[in-house]
């Protein structure tokens, strides 16, 4: 199995672990005259953080594929998605910028088991080689699928 999407978990969980520490840096600015009010609202503010960071990482797939499948996998488990179940491809322009590195939108739609369409959507930066050799199979295994690139 090939890498599409490995970190997808981990760069959607960084998000609230920032907020979270920055929200605690501000409140830790803002109360310093209130220490005694200081403790609990930075450990409900990381609490609450925590949770927001939790659910983002069980509600987020990594991506992988072979020559038969793609494989998402979820906290709870690995949906497996035949090649030629896969209608689009599309690429977006970079919108995102992380340390300076411009990341894209990549979303893959696809048909469920019962044939309603359903997406999965990550970021990619221009180290991830492995979307255009993914775009190459998904030519040859499935020649109808539209690839889009904006």
């Amino acid at each position: 199995m090939k890498d599409l999407a490995p970190n997808h978990r981990i760069n959607k969980t960084f998000l609230p672990v920032l907020i979270t520490s920055i929200g605690c840096i501000i409140l830790i600015i803002a109360l310093k005259d209130h220490l005694f009010f200081l403790g609990p609202v930075i450990l409900l503010t990381i609490i609450i953080g925590y949770l927001f960071a939790r659910q983002s990482y069980n509600n987020h797939a990594n991506a992988f594929y072979d020559s038969e499948f793609l494989y998402l996998t979820y906290q709870s488990g690995t949906i497996k998605i035949k090649l030629q179940d896969i209608q689009t491809l599309r690429l977006s322009k970079a919108n995102v910028k992380l340390m300076g590195i411009p990341y894209n939108n990549y979303m893959i739609t696809y048909q469920n088991e019962d044939r309603s369409k359903n997406s999965y959507s990550f970021l990619v930066n221009s180290i991830n080689h492995n979307i255009e050799s993914f775009e190459k199979m998904i030519n040859y295994y499935s020649p109808n699928t539209r690839i889009d690139r904006y």
